[in-house]
């Protein structure tokens, strides 16, 4: 368990994996701990997933969901999903923010959870809590919290304070004095907010930077937990379909292959299939034409079609997360 009362400070990390393949999930994932246990996920090991081992990632992560210290939610974004909302003409960098914000909230409200304050100062699930205030406590006693994100998009202040409205509206409280600073230690823009959520005051700074999952150990936590959970939702994928294994990604040629062999005998891509990724939508026109041919008669005009170019454009890159 987390300690029987609030600690004044809180780190958050939050990064995604799959963004770029052409098949299966994007994955978003938080881990939420006090400030002072961050050097812990150091010693579990914790590091940038791109240069750890898939065995060495599972281990860690193992460690990490094992510590009742750490909160770690992970959310799994469908390709029907991310299909549905670029059919509509909405942006991948938006789907993300929703789900950043909500992944958030998951560890945030799980987190208030375990500390709930009662009036005589300790935790109960059933003691009376602490009435509200009647707004956040500017005076320095409220918790704070703040979130490290890794960049999506080229915008840190858009993303930043997109991720701040969606957190608070699934807090279902409206933050006061929002700002925007700049830390003295960095050239970076950070969003706060002061709120109260459960009768708590808190103040929540979010920060979006390139790389930041090899800069700070939540977000590199978060960049594992991520890369296990699709990686392991491919697994369990092909071994159910009787494929062999792919990773999902462009630049795989076993992916190709796979989806190549799927279209010709079926006449249509796999449901896994982000059909909107510029290698999608060539496989597709090559060897599913009647299938082409419905997916163009479907299309939702010029602004679906403008904002899911900009989309494949951005994220079929042939990198692997």
């Amino acid at each position: 368990m987390l300690s029987n009362s609030f600690t004044p400070i809180v780190v958050a990390g939050i990064d995604e994996a799959g963004r770029g393949p052409v098949l299966g999930p994007l994955c978003i994932s938080c881990c939420l701990l006090q400030k002072g246990y961050e050097k812990k996920l150091i010693e579990i090991g914790v590091a940038d997933s791109k240069t750890l081992t898939p065995h060495r990632r599972k281990a860690i992560l193992s460690r990490l969901l094992e510590d009742k210290e750490i909160i770690c939610i992970t959310e799994v974004v469908s390709a029907s999903e991310i299909n549905r909302w670029m059919g509509e003409g909405e942006s991948l960098n938006k789907l993300e923010e929703q789900y950043f914000a909500s992944s958030l909230f998951k560890a945030f409200n799980e987190y208030v959870q375990r500390n709930t304050y009662t009036k005589a100062g300790k935790t109960s699930g059933t003691s009376e809590r602490l009435s509200p205030p009647e707004k956040p406590d500017p005076s320095g006693q409220s918790i704070h919290i703040t979130v490290y994100m890794d960049m999506v998009g080229n915008d840190s202040e858009s993303l930043c304070s997109g991720v701040l409205r969606g957190f608070l509206k699934l807090c279902s409280v409206e933050g006061c004095c929002e700002e925007h600073a700049h830390p003295p230690s960095m050239n970076i823009p950070s969003v706060s907010a002061l709120f109260t959520y459960e009768g708590h005051p808190f103040r929540i700074s979010l920060v979006a930077e390139p790389k930041a999952d090899a800069r700070y150990p939540s977000v590199s936590a978060a960049s594992i937990a991520a890369k296990v959970k699709r990686d392991t939702y491919m697994e369990e994928w092909c071994l159910r379909n009787h494929f062999p294994s792919v990773s999902g990604y462009p630049s795989d040629k076993h992916t190709i292959s796979l989806l190549e062999g799927y279209m010709k005998r079926n006449g249509k891509p796999p449901l896994e299939t982000r059909i909107y990724w510029e290698t999608a939508e060539r496989l597709i026109k090559q060897h599913c034409p009647a299938y082409y041919r419905n997916y163009e008669k479907d299309r939702r005009g010029d602004k679906g079609k403008k904002e899911g170019e900009k989309d494949r454009r951005n994220s079929s890159l042939d990198m692997f997360d």
